[in-house]
């Protein structure tokens, strides 16, 4: 089943950054690297109703999850693409099994603070 996608204002914001700052810092080639395997983790979480997304973090507020990009790295060639992503697509479902990206967040950022943060509720 392909689950439609929605992106929050802050996702967008996010994907945005994190492409401009990897292009700025490794080059337009690495910066096209990343948002395959962005957009593999998207897919992936669109396509496969079996997958393992819920990784357990016990300051998720109900019904978030996070899909490290980790889990998206090698390509359908079997190539890595990225060895090490370094960011968790902020995911919940909508209505009718939508998939709304919240945020896109660094793994070493404060994930129990970030996720408290307002914005979390509002999208």
């Amino acid at each position: 089943m392909l689950r439609r996608l929605r992106l929050s204002a802050r996702a967008v914001r996010d994907i945005r950054s994190i492409l401009e700052w990897s292009e700025l810092s490794f080059g337009e080639a690495a910066s096209e690297r990343y948002a395959r395997v962005l957009r593999r983790a998207v897919d992936q979480l669109r396509w496969n109703e079996e997958i393992d997304w819920s990784t357990p973090v016990e300051e998720l507020p109900s019904g978030v999850f996070v899909y490290h990009l980790q889990r998206a790295r090698v390509g359908a060639s079997g190539r890595v693409e990225v060895k090490h992503p370094r960011h968790f697509l902020v995911c919940r479902w909508g209505d009718a099994q939508d998939l709304l990206i919240l945020a896109v967040l660094h793994d070493g950022s404060d994930l129990a603070g970030r996720l408290s943060e307002p914005w979390i509720d509002s999208e």
